[in-house]
């Protein structure tokens, strides 16, 4: 039976689920978001207080130091206006995942979206409130890996996220196996989040390893959604 119109996010029959579970899913979802905006934001402001930029601090040998740095988000040429692009484009798809948020019937895309959330407003939280301006100001990052840019709670969240939302092939799955529209729409979101996300990566930071997982994850949504129109993908789960 198809889905109606109006189907909560659910990976099981539309039928099957209650308002308690889409309820507990979407609590899950808002619990995951604001815990993590809360740590971002607070180990930002610890990092501001007792942190001087230049002068890094090793935590765990050479493996893990605190460093403080100011990012503007914008490694290319373009500057500030570019940063005003980002923070635009962070607000949409602050919105684009409330949206989802509220009909999400899975605890992997409660989690998932509730982590990509956190990650992209507490990046929008430093550039509407710090210097040089609003929309304007520079993210906090403060914590450095062996090769590897400097980098903050938020963007764990999002890398986190994309992680996370690879599982959703399991979606493609479901659309071409059941020839259900909605994990078609839920893959489509999915795959404009992460053009999102890649975007304000490489903004701030130009193409590093992160931004190239986030292509990587890109890359295998759009060929999901592909797949799951053609019907290729009928047969990936069968023994």
């Amino acid at each position: 039976m198809q889905a109606t119109r109006g189907t909560s996010l659910s990976s099981t029959d539309p039928q099957a689920g209650d308002s308690s579970t889409v309820s507990r899913h979407r609590l899950l979802f808002a619990l995951v978001a604001v815990t993590a905006y809360a740590v971002d934001l607070v180990t930002k402001v610890l990092a501001v207080r007792h942190l001087t930029p230049g002068e890094p601090v090793d935590v765990v040998g050479s493996l893990l130091r605190f460093d403080l740095v100011r990012n503007p988000g914008a490694a290319f040429s373009t500057g500030t206006s570019y940063t005003l692009l980002l923070s635009v484009i962070a607000l949409v798809a602050a919105a684009v995942v409330i949206r989802f948020g509220r009909r999400l019937g899975d605890r992997t895309w409660a989690v998932a979206l509730g982590l990509l959330l956190a990650g992209v407003c507490g990046n929008l939280t430093d550039r509407v409130f710090r210097d040089p301006g609003f929309l304007r100001g520079h993210v906090v990052d403060f914590m450095e890996l062996p090769h590897w840019p400097v980098f903050n709670v938020a963007d764990i969240c999002i890398n986190v996220a994309a992680g996370l939302i690879l599982l959703l092939v399991y979606f493609v799955w479901l659309a071409a196996q059941h020839r259900k529209s909605w994990p078609r729409w839920v893959l489509g979101a999915a795959l404009v989040l992460s053009m999102i996300s890649l975007v304000q990566q490489i903004g701030e930071r130009g193409v590093a390893f992160d931004s190239g997982i986030e292509m990587i994850s890109c890359a295998l949504t759009a060929a999901g959604l592909y797949f799951s129109f053609t019907g290729d993908a009928v047969g990936w789960f069968d023994a």
